[in-house]
């Protein structure tokens, strides 16, 4: 169940989104549709010509799959009420989710693919984390999730990133490089 704090920080969220169409608009947007825009660094990352943007791209398919993977399992064990069915003075503002609330998949998916973007272009992975961000506060916003739900997601997705990120160094490029013969100079 809800804390308090948490229907109290959605519906002041909501207060302010709903007075006015331009920023229910945008959090329509950024709730449903933002995520994408990551996705299309993440493509640009990959067709890029340096060798560490395209490692990134693909670090950030693995980090965004082990987020999700995380999510469902977490989701199925807490099976918490999203906001707008908890509560009648939450407005919905997107077509009803399938899932529960706790973990935020969109938050978790965010930061996932945010994180392993910066990994690649730091420029480009502030971008993805103030997008990864308005995406968080967008689905609060929208109805769908509270606070606790965002912190879970982001507290899902940076850890997704880091486990890729770990397997990659520990599993994946000392199996692929080369076996380089060690020389001794006496």
């Amino acid at each position: 169940m809800a804390s308090s704090f948490d229907i109290q920080a959605v519906l002041g969220i909501q207060r302010l989104v709903l007075s006015s169409p331009w920023t229910i608009s945008l959090s329509v947007f950024l709730a449903r549709w933002a995520i994408l825009l990551l996705v299309a660094i993440v493509v640009y990352l990959f067709f890029a010509r340096d060798k560490k943007k395209r490692i990134a791209s693909i670090q950030a398919v693995l980090s965004l799959g082990t987020a999700l993977a995380f999510v469902s399992v977490i989701s199925r064990l807490v099976l918490r009420v999203r906001p707008f069915l908890a509560f009648q003075d939450v407005t919905l503002l997107i077509p009803p989710p399938l899932k529960t609330s706790f973990p935020s998949g969109h938050t978790a998916a965010a930061f996932a693919l945010a994180f392993a973007i910066a990994s690649g272009n730091r420029p480009l992975g502030i971008l993805a984390c103030i997008l990864a961000s308005a995406i968080a506060f967008s689905r609060m916003a929208v109805g769908v999730h509270y606070p606790t739900d965002i912190l879970g997601g982001f507290a899902v997705g940076l850890p997704a990133f880091f486990l890729v990120r770990l397997l990659y160094r520990k599993v994946w490029i000392p199996r692929i490089a080369p076996k380089i013969p060690k020389t001794s100079h006496a």
